[in-house]
């Protein structure tokens, strides 16, 4: 049976031959062309000879405007269902990407969840996060975003086993399903993959900079009965890759279920939290390892929540950067210190950490300043503390910060020196004036000599290039002695005093600067403190 699309285009066609055909069977039997020779000599006088030609001439013309009218409906058609494949497409693609969208992927889902039913088999769905993927967007505009996202896309595609199905689910966040065969170990290569291809560096315009994932792993039936609950143990799964550094993956827990759901509920209260200042500055003191006299604090912070009680910065940092709010709250709590300690009369130095999103924001220079100059505070008071993440993520802005910073009289610290991706590239490309020893190499020391000897290479690297260390971490007067006979210059820890709040810090700050040299005093103090 023809279809409407095809009898409208042969309707015409038919019509033609139809009456083509009926009317030379009419005429022969009729006699009609006989009739109709007698008829024209018999009336001469009417020019019919003439009119008959005009009218077969006519028929011809009609038949010709049929056929383009049937070719016009035939090209009609045929653009019609172009745009109907498009517009089926589009509703099943993501258009930026051309990845499955949510809609057509769940659709993909389920048919994996009709063969492992089947089979009594079953599948994985893997949730993909881009870390700090806002700053992008922020800094080099959504054209440049959108092109990260394609080019992601393209990486997680090329990473895609057979049976597997991609999709991008919105915004920064990507997710696959595939079969889960009998070999649990190719998941685990898979999201190691993932995580290694798509941080791989990008460079657009000559502007190169790189980006991150975090992958969070959970299977049906193991981790829930329904889709939709294991697409959400997945994104639990994710968060935790995110809580554990980013750029690794996580499998799902049930015991995720109860920090998920407090993320969640600190995730809404954060922004409130931040005005009203909720979140304070905490000061942990630090000392001249060799004299022993107290020479600045770092500024930390914590979240005195009204309900929770006090709530620890690696439960809601994180939190803070991936929800676009770690500025204000940088800025908050060093608004909050500064005004503080700004009439304190001996010179100290006070360290604050910068997150590596906060690089991105080009006006960082001028509101560090800006805070400094409303609090009446020195700006060589303030050193800042950076990650090696900065210079990974784009080295050239990295660079232009480091050096309006210097120039505006604050001093730059290098913090977690030797934990992570570690170049000796980065201390000659990049001025610093501090490097902080992390405070995992304290704690390893005495159950292995070989981090002893990475500790001294670390504070004779700092010496000969004339940049003082900071040693975190200390827990013992041994620890202390041992950085002080290895040269190390600076040293803070719960030996000498755990972070405390600002008027704990002001009376720790008046007694020791009474007493130039705490020795062995000290560690009496930090209990007092701890108490």
């Amino acid at each position: 049976m023809l279809d409407r699309d095809r009898l409208a285009v042969w309707t015409p066609y038919l019509l033609i031959v139809l009456g083509t055909l009926a009317s030379g069977i009419f005429l022969a039997d009729m006699e009609l062309f006989e009739k109709l020779h007698e008829f024209t000599r018999a009336h001469e006088e009417w020019e019919l000879d003439e009119i008959i030609p005009m009218a077969l001439m006519s028929v011809v013309g009609l038949v010709a405007a049929l056929v383009f009218r049937s070719n016009q409906l035939r090209a009609q058609i045929r653009r019609r269902k172009t745009l109907e494949a498009e517009a089926k497409t589009l509703a099943r693609h993501d258009a930026l990407t051309g990845l499955p969208n949510r809609r057509y992927f769940g659709e993909r889902v389920e048919a994996l969840q009709t063969d492992a039913d089947g089979a009594a088999g079953a599948f994985a769905f893997l949730a993909i996060d881009l870390d700090r993927f806002k700053p992008i967007n922020d800094t080099y505009g959504h054209g440049t975003g959108d092109r990260v996202l394609q080019e992601v896309a393209d990486r997680i595609l090329a990473e895609l086993p057979a049976g597997a199905a991609a999709s991008r689910m919105g915004g920064d966040e990507f997710a696959i399903a595939l079969p889960l065969g009998e070999d649990a170990q190719s998941l685990e290569r898979l999201a190691r993959r993932i995580c290694k291809r798509i941080a791989e560096p990008l460079d657009f315009g000559g502007r190169r900079f790189s980006v991150s994932a975090s992958v969070g792993i959970a299977c049906y039936p193991q981790d829930g009965n329904a889709i939709a609950d294991v697409m959400t143990h997945a994104d639990m799964a994710m968060y935790d890759a995110k809580k554990s550094g980013r750029n690794t993956f996580a499998y799902f827990e049930h015991s995720l279920g109860e920090a998920q759901k407090l993320r969640f509920a600190l995730e809404t209260e954060l922004a409130g939290a931040i005005e009203a200042d909720q979140i304070v500055p905490y000061l942990q003191p630090v000392f001249d390892l060799k004299t022993g006299n107290l020479t600045g604090f770092e500024i930390l912070s914590r979240w005195l929540h009204p309900e929770r009680g006090e709530i620890q910065p690696d439960d809601f940092i994180s939190l803070a950067e991936d929800i676009g709010v770690i500025a204000d709250l940088s800025d908050s709590v060093l608004r909050q210190a500064c005004r503080a300690v700004a009439a304190w009369p001996l010179p100290l130095k006070f360290a604050f950490n910068l997150s590596p999103v906060q690089f991105h924001d080009c006006g960082l220079v001028e509101r560090l300043t800006a805070i400094l100059d409303e609090a009446g505070m020195r700006r060589n008071a303030l050193e800042v503390e950076i990650t090696e993440t900065v210079f990974i993520d784009d080295s050239k802005r990295a660079k232009e910060v480091i050096s309006g910073l210097r120039s505006a009289g604050i001093a730059v610290a290098l913090d977690d020196f030797g934990k992570g991706y570690s170049s000796l590239g980065y201390l000659c490309s990049y001025a610093v004036d501090k490097l902080k020893i992390d405070r995992s190499f304290i704690a390893g020391r005495k159950s292995d000599e070989r981090i002893g000897k990475i500790i001294d290479t670390l504070i004779q690297l700092g010496a000969s290039l004339g940049i003082e260390t900071t040693a975190e971490g200390i827990e013992t007067a041994e620890d202390a002695d041992w950085l002080a006979d290895h040269g190390c210059n600076l040293g803070q820890g719960f030996h000498y005093a755990r972070p405390m709040p600002l008027l704990s810090a002001l009376s720790f700050f008046e007694e020791h600067s009474r007493r130039p040299a705490p020795g062995a005093e000290l560690s009496g103090d930090a209990e007092q403190v701890r108490a």
